[in-house]
Formats: structure tokens, C-alpha cells, sequence
């Protein structure tokens, strides 16, 4: 993970493998840094992202949600488990996280 300070803002980007997620405040700083590397490298932008690392995103301008919820499902059904009986666990479900 690597943070940028520009004069107008921070840009946050990862990198992994030949993926790039990026983050910046102001959303015009994610703007300049796309087009940045668009002007030196061939690349994709496959728009907002959905999926990665085995994680699921959703977002909007307030939250930020992670989900495996696929993973464990594929877990599930690899160890033959889809007869288990769920349980909650110990976190309080709708928790937010300041």
C-alpha cells in the first residue's frame, strides 16, 4: 500500500501482481493519477471495483463493506459441510467501525 500527498490531496494505492486499487481525496486526485499512468503504460481501467483477493467490495461515499462470503461458501462445500447448522458469531451483527 502506498500513500501520495499532493498539493490539492491524498491519493491511496495498492498493488498486486499487475492490479492497481486506488482511493483519493479529493476523487479528482484518482483522476490525475489514472491518467498519469495511462500517459506512460497501456492499461485497462475496469471501473469501480467489485472483487479482489478473494474479497468482496461494496461502496458508496459513506461505507465501505468487505465481504468473503464466497470463499466460505466454496469452503463449505469443499469440506462437505453444507448440512452444518450456522451460529452467530461473537461480533455484533450491524457493528460499525469508527
Amino acid at each position: 500500500m502506498y500513500v501520495h500527498q499532493t498539493a490539492s490531496g491524498t491519493i491511496i494505492f495498492t498493488v498486486h501482481i499487475d492490479n492497481i486499487f486506488s482511493i483519493a481525496n479529493p476523487p479528482e486526485e484518482n483522476t490525475k493519477f489514472w491518467e498519469l499512468l495511462k500517459s506512460k503504460w497501456d492499461i485497462s481501467d475496469l471501473g469501480p471495483i467489485k472483487f479482489a483477493l478473494g474479497i468482496a467490495i461494496k461502496h458508496n461515499t459513506n461505507m465501505i463493506a468487505l465481504s468473503q462470503t464466497a470463499f466460505i461458501d466454496h469452503l463449505i462445500k469443499q469440506f462437505r459441510q453444507t448440512n452444518a447448522h450456522a451460529i452467530n458469531m461473537p461480533m455484533v451483527a450491524g457493528l460499525q467501525l469508527c
